[in-house]
């Protein structure tokens, strides 16, 4: 009994180590679509999905990672490449950590070290904005995945993180249509072509319902758990620690 008891107190200490953890950081994430673009002859959209992913730490300092992911829209990818690559209008005072990009799409031959610090400026049809990423060439060296890794805000949130700039846009991205063929893109693709634009008009992306279903099926299963740690333990439910 003594044993049993012993193992239900450590599981309890643990547990109280553990909300203690968790209640000195934070983490939060929002998506948004880019849903709009400046050229008619793109297709309907929407064209990149931009996720925040934010975390508070300890010292109430906080910490953003923002990835910018190529769409299929039913006509086109849409990678993106060129001035302005990935565009952010950042709330607050942030440092610029770090950024890297990929493609998933072969016969392309960009690198990470083709991207750049853009700084501000502007972003065609969707005003100025506080952090671009620049790729130093187009089509051949296009992303499908941008990320970009910010440090030294202050937000409380995902959702806090961008803010809209003079034209309210969150976010924009300089794209070019892929027509998918095999792992790669097709030679007639329309980016291959110097049909480009710049998309914009985040909206953010609704979470799944599967996605409420499985918190509370946790939060259940924390129940179950509790449950079973009183049951094992009676000696604890009075106690003090």
């Amino acid at each position: 009994m003594r044993t049993t008891t012993s193992r239900a107190l450590g599981a309890v200490l643990t547990g109280l180590a553990l909300t203690f953890a968790a209640g000195t950081a934070s983490a939060d994430s929002i998506m948004y679509d880019l849903t709009t673009t400046n050229n008619a002859n793109l297709g309907p959209g929407p064209y990149i999905q931009v996720t925040v992913n934010e975390t508070t730490g300890a010292l109430n300092t906080s910490t953003a990672e923002i990835t910018f992911t190529s769409l299929f829209d039913g006509t086109y990818l849409y990678l993106m490449g060129a001035t302005a690559a990935a565009d952010i209008n950042v709330s607050g005072s942030f440092t610029l950590a770090s950024f890297t990009g990929s493609n998933s799409r072969t016969g392309f031959v960009g690198v990470p070290a083709d991207l750049s610090d853009g700084g501000s400026g502007n972003a065609d049809g969707y005003g100025n904005f506080n952090q671009r990423i620049t790729n130093f060439d187009g089509w051949t060296h296009a992303f499908s995945t941008i990320v970009i890794d910010l440090t030294g805000g202050s937000w409380t949130s995902a959702a806090t993180v961008l803010t809209g700039n003079n034209n309210t846009q969150l976010a924009a991205a300089h794209v070019f249509a892929c027509i998918e063929s095999g792992t790669g893109c097709a030679a007639n693709s329309p980016g291959a072509t110097s049909l480009t634009d710049f998309a914009g008009n985040a909206n953010v992306v609704p979470i799944p319902a599967a996605a409420w279903l499985f918190g509370s099926g946790l939060i259940g299963l924390i129940g179950i758990a509790r449950r079973k740690l009183a049951a094992t333990a009676p000696g604890l439910q009075g106690a003090t620690v």
